[in-house]
């Protein structure tokens, strides 16, 4: 892959070629792991077919996908939010599995170009928390 989806996933290791790591995984293990690294809030959603799925749900759809979201609140600002699903971790190995999670979880699609192409967009939110829990 060179799209953007590898880019920011990166590639699996394969063949003996060892996997390489996306710019999430450099983002996230630099935000945890480097000079004032903490643990953070992460959740996954993805846009597909006009909904937004919340790829780290712990609920299944009867069909057995991921859940389908509504925008049905609005915050004190205005804006729309998303009940999402979001996961703690406190280190960087959690966070790949979180994020591996996640990325399974994508719609994805056969094309001309690519058998596993994504028909989708995601977005990854990382909320950082301090010490005591707090953002």
């Amino acid at each position: 892959g060179s799209g953007k989806t590898h880019t920011l996933q990166g590639a699996a290791a394969d063949a003996g070629i060892p996997a390489v790591p996306g710019l999430s995984h450099h983002a996230l293990r630099r935000v945890i792991e480097g000079p004032g690294g903490q643990p953070v809030k992460l959740s996954i959603v993805e846009v597909y077919c006009d909904q937004i799925r919340d790829l780290l749900s712990t609920n299944c759809t009867a069909a057995g996908g991921s859940v389908v979201l509504q925008c049905s609140r609005r915050d004190g600002q205005g804006r729309m939010v998303l009940e999402t699903q979001e996961v703690l971790v406190n280190s960087f190995n959690e966070a790949e599995e979180v994020l591996q999670r996640g990325y399974a979880a994508r719609a994805t699609e056969a094309t001309l170009c690519n058998e596993r192409s994504s028909r989708s967009h995601i977005v990854l939110t990382v909320r950082s928390t301090n010490e005591s829990g707090c953002q």
